[in-house]
């Protein structure tokens, strides 16, 4: 079997029931096919044909279970999304009075620490 990869990709909400639909499908097709290729076996078991046969079928599985194991993972994710409390929205705020606010506090700091108006800061 080939490497594999990790991919992330968003998709919108509303989407995501028929890629999970398409995902499960696929690893149906996965057992299906092993199963219906698998059925009779008219062969010697000691055999390299066996086990190059029993090899196949657990590249197989293996795909099947990749898929499957993709799909818990999204159905998890989704239940935990649906389950955490909104996250709060960052407030708007008017820069003109975040800058006045900002002015404010320069002034004062200013004056504590040195002559209003002065750029210097004294001992």
């Amino acid at each position: 079997m080939g490497q594999r990869v990790n991919i992330s990709y968003s998709i919108d909400i509303e989407e995501l029931p028929q890629a999970v639909t398409n995902l499960i499908t696929k690893a149906q097709a996965e057992i299906e096919a092993l199963t219906a290729a698998n059925k009779d076996w008219d062969i010697d078991f000691l055999s390299l044909e066996t086990l190059a046969k029993i090899t196949t079928l657990r590249e197989t599985m293996s795909k099947a279970d990749y898929i499957l194991n993709d799909v818990s993972n999204i159905i998890n994710g989704y239940i935990h999304y649906q389950t955490q409390p909104a996250q709060p929205t960052m407030p708007t705020t008017d820069l003109a009075t975040d800058m006045d606010g900002l002015e404010a506090k320069l002034a004062q700091f200013k004056n504590a620490f040195g002559q209003p108006g002065s750029d210097e800061v004294t001992d």
